[in-house]
């Protein structure tokens, strides 16, 4: 997995004091760096099986589609519609994972600054208490 600074720059959203969610950027913005951020924690084996599978989805939908034209072989379409469905299950398994790095990423690197802090703090209140 490549180093990122995505997750420090997802940080940067806050709750305010009446409890609702304040985005630093708009809600589009905020999405497609979230979308950048996941895609920049998974693999590069996972983002193309991935994108396998929804290329896989594609074709199944067309197919499922020629199947519902056709008055032949109505019955013929739960077998893909199975796999339409496990694909997508599949597909949002592999995008929580995903967030699900970029969340821990981003609760390490807050730990990490809240560590610095107070670190920080505590030089200084040293160095105040030996100049006393």
């Amino acid at each position: 997995m490549k180093p990122s600074n995505a997750a420090s720059e997802l940080s940067k959203s806050y709750v305010s004091t009446n409890g609702k969610l304040v985005l630093v950027d708009p809600p589009l913005k905020h999405v497609v760096k979230t979308a950048k951020a996941i895609l920049n924690e998974l693999p590069i084996s996972v983002i193309s099986m991935v994108t396998a599978m929804f290329l896989s989805q594609l074709y199944l939908l067309f197919h499922i589609s020629q199947v519902l034209q056709s008055t032949v072989h109505q019955s013929n379409v739960k077998a893909p519609l199975f796999l339409f469905v496990m694909l997508g299950v599949f597909i949002c398994i592999a995008f929580k994972l995903g967030w699900s790095l970029v969340t821990e990423k981003e609760e390490a690197l807050h730990k990490a600054a809240l560590l610095r802090k107070a670190q920080s703090l505590h030089k200084n209140s040293a160095k105040l208490s030996s100049k006393k």
